[in-house]
């Protein structure tokens, strides 16, 4: 079994539900300073004095409560299940494809951030697995020295100068912030899968990525 660092994704009827949410309750301050270098950014709700940032505590702890029923009781065990009667080979061949699928949404956040070196470098590393790897099932990329850098539109807002904003608990998602959760908007929106006009594919992408965790 592996741990797989990805970009969470909400399905999209959340994510539209999100939107209104920020657009209504707040929008990200403007940064003093703006800094390409996204490594030393707080957590999530702690300010860069390390205070707290949470105005929404009552609805983010309800939300917190929401989050836990739906792991405990609905989430985890499909996960479960999905673990058991995959076979690992199969399981790894899933979590690469879906890598390899986040990796558009690195390259154009790359490109949005100004950074062409990582730009470059994401898009070979998607050509290397797409053609090499077949469709992405195998991770070719890493042992010729190509390893992942994710990055996202959250990390693009704050190289654009915007602060992080308020604590924010989105429902399925988790912790973020309003500038995280704007963020994870515009991912579930730009991500492959999403630009296709099938839902059933669409949900079917979802429903594996939400529990290949």
């Amino acid at each position: 079994m592996r741990t797989l660092v990805r970009q969470p994704v909400l399905s999209m009827v959340l994510s539209r539900i999100l939107l209104i949410a920020l657009l209504c309750t707040a929008a990200p301050g403007r940064a003093d300073t703006a800094s390409a270098d996204v490594s030393d950014l707080p957590p999530y709700g702690i300010a860069a004095d390390g205070a707290m940032v949470d105005p929404w505590e009552p609805l983010n702890r309800k939300v917190f409560a929401f989050n836990e029923g739906l792991d405990k009781y609905a989430l985890r065990p499909v996960a479960r299940g999905y673990r058991f009667i995959t076979p690992d080979p199969v399981e790894n061949g899933v979590t690469n494809v879906l890598r390899n699928i986040y990796e558009f949404n690195t390259v154009l956040n790359s490109l949005l951030q100004g950074d062409v070196e990582n730009t470059i470098h994401s898009l070979g590393r998607m050509l290397i697995n797409t053609t090499i790897g077949l469709a992405g099932i195998f991770d070719v990329a890493t042992p010729m020295g190509v390893e992942r850098r994710p990055a996202d539109f959250d990390q693009t807002l704050a190289v654009w100068g915007l602060e992080s904003g308020p604590f924010l608990m989105v429902p399925v998602a988790g912790p973020r912030t309003v500038r995280s959760g704007f963020g994870l908007v515009v991912d579930s929106y730009t991500t492959l899968p999403s630009l296709s006009d099938e839902r059933a594919f669409n949900w079917g992408f979802l429903a594996v990525d939400a529990i290949d965790l």
